[in-house]
């Protein structure tokens, strides 16, 4: 799984810009938690899947820790940087672009992710993903 240096690495090589790694390591840090919440948390493990027992929270001390998105999907992270840094300079047509290109990639891998992972649910005798509380971060 990719890293934050990872990414922060592969963003410049591709896109180099002026914003400040711990900024962009803030944004990552934030889709990262997104993802815990709204996806990670709403389902059963897959088979033989185990879930981290903490996610990354600061930059730089973390940014050798896992993200939770694997290959061949954390090229999500990479244009999720490129977006907020093309919104964050107001430049409305690439970030147009770049929010299409993240919101599509994203879409691909929450459907493959609902796919492999069963929805946790009360009937299943799983916690609700309604429930505050889920997981070691909930």
């Amino acid at each position: 799984m990719a890293t934050i240096r990872e990414v922060l690495d592969r963003a410049q090589a591709a896109r180099p810009d002026a914003w400040p790694e711990e900024l962009k390591a803030k944004w990552i840090l934030d889709l990262n938690r997104e993802i815990w919440h709204e996806v990670i948390l709403r389902h059963e493990p897959a088979a033989g899947e185990t879930l981290p027992e903490t996610l990354p929270e600061t930059f730089p001390e973390d940014q050798e820790e896992a993200l939770l998105i694997p290959a061949p999907w954390d090229d999500i992270y990479d244009l999720y940087l490129y977006a907020q840094a093309d919104l964050m300079n107001r430049e409305a047509g690439s970030y147009g672009v770049s929010s299409a290109a993240y919101t599509q990639r994203m879409g691909e891998w929450r459907r493959q992710y609902h796919r492999t992972h069963m929805p946790k649910t009360p009937q299943r005798g799983g916690a609700c993903c309604c429930d505050a509380g889920n997981g070691p971060l909930g």
